[in-house]
């Protein structure tokens, strides 16, 4: 009988390809918030959410979102000792964002996709603080 051959696959592209399935769930949630009666009305109203949208809102968004972006290129090239550190506390970090987001929320699919986007953020942590040592 032929076995497939198992890879050993880098901690950095496991926390990469984790960096990447967070930012498509934030893009499925925010897609799909637009679909619930009367948030295209708030939209057009100048709500998100529950703020009012202004520059230094839609700012704030706009770092928030590009912090896991560029940590999919960052954990393929930062020096380990860097990388390890900055994806356990942004591993924290955007786990506790999510929490935070989640509050208030009713809808199931966002809840449901808001926990995966938990747990996944509290993996990047977990392989982070388990990066292989050298010897």
């Amino acid at each position: 009988m032929n076995m497939l051959k198992e890879e050993k696959v880098s901690v950095r592209f496991v926390i990469s390809t984790m960096w990447i399935s967070i930012i498509c769930l934030y893009l499925y949630n925010d897609f799909f918030s637009l679909f619930p009666p009367g948030n295209i009305q708030g939209i057009m109203d100048g709500m998100m959410g529950p703020f009012e949208v202004s520059q230094a809102g839609l700012f704030f968004a706009a770092l928030l979102m590009l912090v896991p972006i560029l940590m999919i290129f960052l954990t393929t090239v930062l020096p380990a000792k860097i990388n390890r550190i900055s994806n356990m506390i942004l591993g924290v970090l955007y786990a506790f964002v999510m929490i935070g987001s989640l509050s208030g929320e009713g809808w199931a699919y966002y809840i449901f996709v808001g926990i995966v986007e938990i747990v996944l953020s509290l993996l990047i942590t977990w392989y982070a603080w388990k990066w292989p040592k050298e010897g």
